[in-house]
């Protein structure tokens, strides 16, 4: 079983703000809409998805998902017995 700590540390000791991770994420996608950018620009050609992948999202997977609430239940195979 892995061990995401050295003995002895807790979880406290490898926090960190919600502001500073935001931050960064906030950068990263920044980062990668500027490169994405600089690819359509300079015409490099773009990887197509793997086989059997869809990008296309059927229109009643979008319609349920916006008019349904979000559902905190555990699914069924999880939930206590």
């Amino acid at each position: 079983m892995m061990q995401p700590f050295k003995p002895n540390d807790t979880l406290l000791d490898h926090a960190v703000p919600m502001s500073d991770i935001l931050q960064q994420l906030q950068s990263q996608l920044a980062e990668f809409k500027a490169l994405k950018t600089q690819m359509n620009l300079t015409g490099a050609p773009t990887t197509p998805p793997p086989s059997g992948y869809s990008v296309e999202v059927p229109e009643s997977t979008i319609s349920s998902a916006q008019s349904s609430a979000i559902n905190l239940a555990a699914p069924p195979h999880l939930a206590p017995k």
